[in-house]
């Protein structure tokens, strides 16, 4: 299993953020009795819940602290540093730039023992803005492909869920939600990406 995430600095302090029913998820399976390791990048696998500085079930976000060395020994990271928090909520109309791994994408046995995470990457148009969530509608005739085929319709996304979405008209490119969800429509490939907007954390 996989999920998404990124990494944001507030002042000193250094927080993983994803989407809470990841969180959510790993706990439940806890609860089974699995054994199971939770990793973030090249981190050792750690205890989530004993990270959790701030979460919001309703919401569906949460943030994760992580030190100063472990931010630096993360891997190949690009750690965001919002030039004024709470970022921008989105409006509608605007673009926004939404990334993650989803497992659809996984590249598998490459090299022995080796799992790649396959890189989703794309810009859609914010068509719906309201409290703390935005969404964005796409219609897939309208997508086009700068790097191999698209996904099938139908293609389950999973592990998209936690992956950072940035504010793409303007020079500094924020990072403002999280993607919390996606469903496809059974009407004219339709599909829907629902982002969490991190305007709402409160630190």
């Amino acid at each position: 299993n996989g999920a998404s995430g990124c990494v944001i600095q507030l002042g000193k302090d250094t927080f993983v953020v994803t989407a809470s029913h990841v969180v959510l998820g790993y706990e439940k399976r806890l609860q089974k009795g699995e054994i199971l390791n939770w990793q973030v990048g090249n981190l050792p696998p750690f205890d989530p819940l004993a990270r959790i500085v701030w979460r919001d079930k309703e919401n569906d976000i949460v943030l994760l602290g992580i030190s100063k060395e472990e931010a630096s020994n993360i891997g190949p990271c690009t750690i965001s540093v919002p030039p004024t928090w709470p970022p921008p909520l989105p409006k509608a109309g605007q673009l926004v730039l939404v990334g993650g791994y989803p497992k659809s994408l996984r590249e598998e046995a490459l090299a022995p023992g080796w799992i790649g995470s396959g890189p989703y990457s794309a810009i859609f148009r914010v068509t719906l803005a309201e409290d703390w969530k935005f969404k964005c509608a796409i219609e897939r005739r309208d997508l086009i492909s700068f790097d191999g085929p698209l996904p099938a319709p139908g293609t389950d996304m999973g592990g998209l869920s936690g992956g950072p979405v940035l504010l793409v008209d303007t020079l500094s490119y924020p990072v403002v939600g999280i993607v919390t969800d996606r469903c496809d429509m059974s009407i004219a490939d339709f599909e829907i990406i629902e982002i969490a907007a991190l305007a709402c954390v409160r630190l």
